[in-house]
């Protein structure tokens, strides 16, 4: 079995997207209910997969001061929303162990292959709403045959890292992470392959992006991410003359 592995932030003010919020029109607000909307299209689209899911949330500590509550709770809240209880049975939730993503990442990734004896783990970004089931799947095939898998994101990124064999995973994420993953890999004598790229929603751009490619299918009458086109929608997010602004909102 596949487990796929992601590191989720409580969806809390001031911790979640912090530079889209800051570079736009979005309230801290409203960028809690977009990360809400996108985590729970994460969710959706795991369990349509055959694989578990493993939620890696921060420690009380890795949160800035004053930023007082229960990760855990918060982040099984917005499973609980997005899927059933036969579903919520294949996700489990453990402390991020390590002070940085890299390391973090790493950590789960090596415990799972090394210790719990996974076949294959596969780090999975959930700002992703475009993931989808096929691209889970065609990772989990080519894991079969390669050591190595990475799904490329905007300016050398990955929102997918998937493994059969434990690399050296220090500060493996900085940088140009696309290039280091597959560096450490062939260094290590592993073969590595590639999934389609897909958008991270990390800063306005990207965001914008993902906004207007919605918007697009929608009127193609196309598949969408459920739970984050909902909140585009309800928010009143358009891209408009290249800027992404925030108009009359949906009242419903």
């Amino acid at each position: 079995m596949t487990v796929v592995v992601a590191l989720v932030d409580p969806p809390r003010e001031g911790v979640v997207l912090p530079t889209v919020v800051e570079k736009t029109a979005l309230s801290a607000a409203d960028g809690v209910a977009l990360y809400e909307a996108m985590l729970a299209d994460f969710f959706a689209v795991t369990a349509e997969a055959n694989v578990d899911v493993l939620v890696n949330y921060p420690s009380q500590d890795m949160l800035p001061d004053g930023q007082d509550g229960n990760p855990e709770a918060e982040i099984r809240s917005v499973a609980t929303r997005a899927l059933d209880a036969e579903d919520l049975t294949d996700v489990r939730y453990e402390v991020q162990v390590g002070s940085t993503p890299s390391a973090r990442i790493g950590n789960a990734l090596t415990h799972l292959l090394r210790d719990e004896g996974e076949t294959s783990a596969v780090f999975v970004d959930h700002r992703v709403p475009f993931l989808e089931r096929s691209v889970i799947d065609q990772a989990a095939i080519k894991l079969r045959r390669s050591e190595t898998v990475v799904g490329p994101a905007a300016a050398g990124d990955v929102f997918l890292a998937g493994f059969k064999e434990p690399i050296d995973f220090a500060d493996i994420f900085d940088g140009v992470p696309i290039e280091n993953v597959v560096s450490r890999t062939v260094e290590d004598g592993y073969a590595a392959d590639f999934v389609r790229r897909r958008e991270v929603v990390a800063t306005p751009r990207d965001l914008k992006t993902v906004v207007s490619l919605l918007r697009a299918r929608q009127m193609a009458d196309k598949r969408v991410a459920t739970h984050t086109t909902a909140a585009v929608d309800k928010l009143g997010l358009r891209v408009e003359d290249g800027d992404l602004v925030v108009s009359e909102r949906d009242s419903r």
